[in-house]
């Protein structure tokens, strides 16, 4: 509860997943050029692409450790 100091913020996210078809690389630059936000990710597995577009960090890398924020 914010009020109870248990948070200070709460993000809303969702999950969406949907079928591509071209190359979800132009389709992240077309979002970089269109979404003036200071973070992203576009991260392939053999199974899935993940997108990610945001004001704050996801998740950060400083040589073999990856962290998010506190």
């Amino acid at each position: 509860m914010i009020a109870a100091g248990d948070t200070y913020q709460v993000n809303l996210t969702f999950h969406a997943e949907f079928q591509l078809e071209g190359d979800p690389v132009a389709l992240y630059a077309d979002l970089v050029r269109r979404q003036a936000v200071a973070y992203g990710a576009l991260l392939s597995t053999d199974a899935h692409w993940i997108l990610s577009r945001s004001p704050e960090s996801f998740v950060a890398s400083r040589g073999t450790t990856l962290s998010t924020p506190a």
